[in-house]
């Protein structure tokens, strides 16, 4: 469904997402149903009023993913929706806590299937989810297993990832695991080959009459072809219409 079911593409300023109050925002024109307005707090447009469409999540297949450097250092994620042909682009600031989420997962995905990225809330805090065929994939970097004599399950960081630290003034630190799947991320997309359709859409069985028709048609036949241009023997071209 991407983000078809609100709105066409014409009617976007652009096709790049940023997740703001917990929700994937989209920019839309003035007056665009269902849309809110925002005043922008900072930035050359500081004051200026935009009208925004929310969503709480995003379907379709991983076609890319871009560091981008600059004055405001970023990821992009694109997506796309091959039932509607929409490609949306998810941009996360470089040390942007969803993206440390969807960071985590990247290795596990089977990136030959859809994937939905979700914005979930909980208590106080919203977390990205990725969720492929009903279920959350979980970090490749990191599990919570039992550990002898613990009673809670502990952190195991796997793969070599390094875990956070906690800093002198008591804040945890995540910097070095931050660089680290930075690198990760580079090198998967470097190497990836994004999909090029949708393969439910080959799996669909054809119609039972139509594959009749074909099967006869890749038949070979003893009726013999007739040239158009010229009329069969016997052929009246006296005839009444």
């Amino acid at each position: 469904m991407g983000l078809s079911n609100e709105i066409t593409q014409e009617d976007h300023y652009g096709t790049s997402l940023s997740i703001v109050g917990g929700k994937f925002t989209l920019r839309v024109p003035e007056g665009t149903p269902k849309a809110e307005t925002r005043e922008l707090t900072k930035g050359k447009n500081e004051g200026k009023e935009v009208w925004e469409l929310k969503y709480s999540s995003l379907l379709g297949f991983l076609m890319n993913g871009e560091i981008k450097t600059g004055q405001y250092p970023s990821v992009d994620i694109t997506m796309k929706d091959f039932k509607t042909d929409e490609v949306f682009d998810i941009s996360f600031p470089i040390d942007s806590g969803y993206l440390m989420d969807f960071m985590h997962t990247l290795p596990a995905l089977d990136t030959s299937k859809e994937i939905s990225i979700e914005l979930v809330k909980k208590d106080k805090y919203t977390n990205l989810n990725v969720v492929q065929e009903g279920k959350k994939v979980w970090s490749y970097f990191m599990e919570f297993r039992q550990v002898e004599g613990q009673e809670k399950n502990q952190k195991i960081m796997l793969h070599d990832c390094p875990d956070g630290k906690r800093s002198i003034d008591g804040k945890w630190k995540v910097d070095d695991q931050r660089e680290f799947l930075l690198v990760e991320l580079k090198r998967f997309f470097d190497n990836y080959t994004p999909p090029t359709g949708d393969p439910a859409f080959a799996a669909e069985p054809k119609n039972e009459a139509v594959a009749a028709v074909e099967e006869a048609l890749s038949q070979p036949s003893d009726v013999p072809l007739v040239n158009v241009a010229e009329p069969p023997e016997g052929f009246d071209e006296d005839i009444p219409f």
